[in-house]
């Protein structure tokens, strides 16, 4: 294994999302470096002026958006969470915990579990997402019978970054550990520093997606985790340790 800095932890989130993640990476004993290469847009939404069973929500920042402006619309409906960070941020703002979570945190077990929980049972679903999340949850949700409406609460954007801030990431990305959360993440990181730079980090993505769209351009994940910063994090602060002692 090639040498590693054992403290450097690069993270490509929204801002927002960086000030939580920093202080998880922190609490193991490593040094953050933020590139953010999303930023998250509010929308205007309008909820439909119809009876909902089950409120889906497949991101943290789906949850802050809709919450802030909508959160008296929980009352009297279940919820539904694809992973961890988006339970904790519902718990957070919410103060009440989920209905549901499926065991491994992507689209794909999210649906096939749901389903088979309630196989028997059609509903009406109301899902908050972004501009850039597929159909797979809506069309498979439709073949199953139920009814479900996508509204998108927020749009993800390409920030800008200076001069200096691409020269700060390129004097420490080598030997380091880069975290892509999302394939939009992954692609404007290439489209602002380039692909080439790929090769010098240990390459780390959360989701089925992500990891999907860093093999089509020839890379490997580093780590095979589950889509939680908490879980990621502690692996690499178990590999650093291991490397530093040999």
């Amino acid at each position: 294994m090639k040498e590693l800095k054992i403290n450097r932890v690069i993270l490509t989130t929204d801002y927002k999302s960086y000030l939580e993640v920093k202080k998880i990476v922190e609490k193991y004993g490593l040094k953050p470096l933020l590139f953010n290469c999303i930023k998250i847009k509010r929308l205007k939404f309008k909820i439909p002026d119809k009876k909902y069973d089950w409120i889906f929500f497949t991101s943290k920042n789906a949850v802050r958006i809709f919450l802030n402006q909508s959160k008296w619309f929980l009352k009297g409906k279940k919820i539904a969470a694809i992973g961890p960070a988006t339970l904790r941020e519902i718990e957070k703002m919410a103060k009440r915990s989920c209905d549901y979570i499926p065991p491994d945190y992507n689209s794909v077990s999210f649906v096939k579990s749901f389903v088979s929980k309630y196989k028997f049972k059609k509903f009406n679903i109301l899902f908050l997402t972004s501009d850039l999340t597929d159909d797979y949850i809506q069309n498979n949700f439709l073949k199953y019978g139920h009814h479900i409406d996508k509204i998108i609460v927020y749009r993800t954007i390409k920030p800008r970054h200076s001069d200096y801030r691409i020269k700060l990431l390129k004097k420490n990305i080598k030997n380091s550990f880069i975290i892509f959360s999302s394939s939009s993440s992954l692609y404007n990181f290439i489209d602002t520093v380039s692909l080439k730079l790929l090769k010098y980090p240990y390459i780390i993505t959360m989701g089925i997606k992500t990891e999907k769209s860093l093999k089509k351009l020839g890379f490997k994940s580093f780590i095979k985790a589950k889509s939680s910063f908490e879980d990621i994090i502690s692996k690499i602060r178990k590999i650093t340790t291991t490397c530093s002692r040999k």
